[in-house]
């Protein structure tokens, strides 16, 4: 799928589009813990799939993130698809 130019595609384990600006409906997870992620976006950086990296996003219902909304999303930086 499109949106106005950005290509956006539910995320797959087994097939990650590196093409895809955004990846959607994702679970991270290690052999401890595990989290669900809406969205990751595709930003430049270093890592198996070449020159990118995918970063977890945080939607919130409110005109800023609290103090909470950080503390549930703090992750490792292992923990990043790269």
């Amino acid at each position: 799928m499109k949106e106005n130019g950005k290509m956006i595609c539910r995320f797959d384990i087994n097939n990650i589009n590196i093409h895809a600006d955004y990846q959607t409906d994702i679970l991270l997870r290690d052999e401890k813990f595990s989290a669900s992620c809406d969205v990751m976006s595709k930003e430049a950086g270093s890592s198996k799939f070449g020159p990118i990296i995918f970063v977890p996003n945080v939607f919130v219902g409110t005109y800023s993130v609290s103090k909470e909304n950080k503390t549930q999303f703090e992750l490792p930086p292992d923990w990043y698809i790269s």
